[in-house]
C-alpha cells in the first residue's frame, strides 16, 4: 500500500493515516468493477476530481489515466489521501491471416496481428505465426497479450478442401485420371 499523505486544515489536528486499497496501477476495460476501500471509513472519493462512490467499472471507462483521492473529516479536520494514479487500457482486438481451405496435404500458415508481448494458441505454440495442415475442418484461437497485461483472442477455421474424382472416358472406352 502507497504511504499515506496527510493535510490537515484546521490546527490542532491529530495525524491521521488516510489511504485507499484495492488501487492497481492498471486495469483492462475486460476487467470487473472494483471497490475502493478507503480508511479510515466514512470519508468520500474522488475521481478525476469529481465526487464517486468508490466503485470503479473498467467496462464501462474510457480507456486513458485516472487519479483518485479520498478525503476524510473528523470534526473540524479534514484530510486526504495521496492522489492515486491508474491507467485503463483496452484489451486487444487480434486478427488472423492465412488459408480457410487448403487441398489435401498441404498447409496454411495462420499469422496473428503483428505488435503484441506474447502470442499463445490452442495447440500451445508461442509464435506469432504456426503452420498447420489439419486432415478435418479445425479451429484455431490465439490469445495475445499487449504491453499492460490485457488479453485479447482471435478465432479462425481451417477446412481442407474435398477431394475431387475426375473420370474422363474417352470414344475408345479409356479413362484417363
Amino acid at each position: 500500500t502507497p504511504s499515506a499523505i496527510q493535510t490537515c486544515v484546521a490546527q490542532n489536528c491529530a495525524p491521521v493515516d488516510v489511504v485507499v486499497a484495492n488501487v492497481l496501477s492498471g486495469y483492462c476495460t475486460s476487467d470487473n468493477a472494483v471497490n475502493f476501500v478507503g480508511s479510515p471509513g466514512g470519508g468520500s472519493f474522488l475521481l478525476n476530481g469529481q465526487a464517486s462512490s468508490g466503485t470503479f467499472d473498467p467496462g464501462t471507462a474510457t480507456p486513458g489515466t485516472y487519479t483518485l483521492q479520498y478525503e476524510y473529516s473528523q470534526g473540524s479536520c479534514e484530510y486526504s489521501s495521496q492522489l492515486y494514479e491508474f491507467v485503463v487500457t483496452e484489451n486487444p482486438t487480434p486478427a488472423i491471416t492465412g488459408d480457410s481451405f487448403i487441398c489435401p496435404g498441404t498447409s496454411s500458415t495462420l499469422t496473428a496481428t503483428n505488435g503484441f508481448n506474447s502470442y499463445v494458441w490452442n495447440n500451445g505454440s508461442t509464435e506469432q505465426s504456426i503452420t498447420v495442415s489439419p486432415s478435418e475442418e479445425t479451429n484455431y484461437t490465439v490469445s495475445v497479450t499487449n504491453a499492460a497485461g490485457c488479453i485479447g483472442t482471435a478465432a479462425f477455421t481451417v477446412s481442407p478442401a474435398p477431394q475431387q474424382t475426375l473420370n474422363i472416358t474417352t470414344g475408345t472406352g479409356n479413362t484417363f485420371i
